[in-house]
């Protein structure tokens, strides 16, 4: 499907469920903030969108409710900051612990 053509069906589309204006970069956001809640990291995120890790960081993860309580919790109890600082290697030496 040429690029043309995907732009015509996304505004057909949009017209028939009543969204206004449905060009694909219309769903970029919801498709990052989708991402980033199902666990995708800021990188994978960023390479999907072409975009920096920087501006994903800063533009779409404040919306992922998961990821600010998660930093939150690392910050107020200082729980895992241990484990964010190993190397791979070192994770692999206590294999009873299951990875997040």
């Amino acid at each position: 499907m040429t690029r043309p053509r995907l732009y015509q069906r996304m505004l057909a589309l949009g017209k028939r469920a009543g969204v206004a204006n449905a060009h694909p970069h219309r769903f970029r956001d919801t498709l990052a903030v989708d991402m980033l809640r199902r666990g995708a990291s800021p990188y994978d995120v960023a390479k999907m969108l072409g975009d920096t890790i920087d501006t994903v960081e800063k533009h779409y993860t404040p919306f992922v409710r998961e990821l600010r309580e998660r930093v939150r919790s690392i910050l107020e109890n200082g729980s895992r900051l241990e484990e964010i600082g190993k190397f791979p290697s070192e994770s692999l030496q206590n294999p009873s612990r299951k990875p997040n």
